[in-house]
């Protein structure tokens, strides 16, 4: 009977060790719960807004792939459309930093993702930042170290990543006093 029990309880924890994290809250810009997946506001956001459009978007869809060579962001394209509407109209480039936690750099098509970040139009280049080659981004998912931003996260067939502390990284300015 002992075994038995032991056996219970490790095939319990086991279970629990490998199922999906709990999905965090996705809040607004005022600080306020989105309760559901904002799919359909942020592909509207998309056809309509100017670039630059900045909004908070959470959406859950499905990885078509991962593309970009970029050592310190993982881009994702994510479709969240309805099933049938297999057009890039319906995908969204989910932006992750990876100094928040390293996620699988080849994650599978095919699994579910869920992402809470900074929704922004990006269908011409701004400053610095190139257009998004699918006219929208969601950034920022993951947690913020400033309060210009609310958390974010970025879940992957199940798993929460963007949760860590980043690095501390060295100001500009201090660098340069440092090198007199």
């Amino acid at each position: 009977m002992k075994r038995f029990v032991f056996w219970a309880a490790a095939l319990a924890y086991a279970s629990t060790a490998f199922a999906s994290a709990p999905v965090p809250d996705c809040l607004d810009k005022a600080g306020q719960r989105i309760a559901n997946p904002n799919n359909e506001q942020v592909l509207a956001w998309k056809r309509t807004t100017q670039n630059s459009y900045l909004d908070r978007g959470y959406i859950r869809g499905t990885l078509e792939g991962v593309y970009g060579s970029n050592p310190s962001h993982l881009h994702l394209d994510v479709f969240i459309g309805q099933k049938g509407q297999a057009s890039q109209a319906n995908d969204i480039e989910v932006i992750y930093n990876v100094e928040f936690g390293q996620p699988p750099l080849h994650p599978q098509p095919g699994v579910e993702v869920i992402a809470c970040g900074d929704y922004i139009t990006s269908n011409e280049a701004s400053g610095y930042y190139p257009a998004s080659p699918l006219d929208a981004i969601l950034h920022w998912v993951h947690k913020s170290m400033n309060d210009q931003h609310e958390d974010g996260f970025l879940m992957i067939d199940g798993i929460l990543y963007g949760q860590q502390d980043a690095p501390p990284r060295r100001n500009f300015h201090d660098a340069g006093r440092a090198a007199q």
